[in-house]
């Protein structure tokens, strides 16, 4: 059986070895990790496009905490708000959407008074 040797030109370029990327880490509620702003208007945005279906959980936040939030996250601020960051938005807010005894206060409308988030949504918000 013939036997061959490699042989390497001293001309070539020496063989190189690159490592593998490894994976992005996923961002999720779970691997605490929080996505910059933008990343998380367009997860939200796809989260809430779900209908909501019968025995599904749904969650009431403020408008107006929920606008805040969309704005720092966007970068999309009419002429009546503030551009902010998503640092000075603050924790979920739902003190406006409940009356001196404790109550849910009543109207509420949706869109106006309330945005109605989906379970998946609400965690992720609470636990960014």
């Amino acid at each position: 059986m013939p036997h061959t040797q490699a042989h390497h030109n001293s001309n070539d370029p020496p063989p190189s070895y690159t490592p593998p990327t490894p994976p992005a880490p996923e961002v999720t509620p779970a691997s605490g990790l929080c996505p910059p702003g933008e990343v998380q208007d367009e997860i939200i945005a796809e989260n809430q496009r779900a209908l909501p279906e019968a025995g599904d959980s749904w969650y009431l936040v403020s408008r107006a905490w929920y606008r805040r939030w969309q704005v720092a996250t966007s970068g999309q601020a009419t002429k009546e708000e503030t551009p902010l960051s998503i640092d000075e938005v603050g924790p979920i807010d739902t003190f406006s959407l409940i009356d001196s005894s404790g109550n849910l206060r009543m109207p509420l409308l949706a869109d106006v008074d309330v945005s109605v988030l989906s379970s998946q949504s609400w965690g992720m918000l609470k636990d960014w």
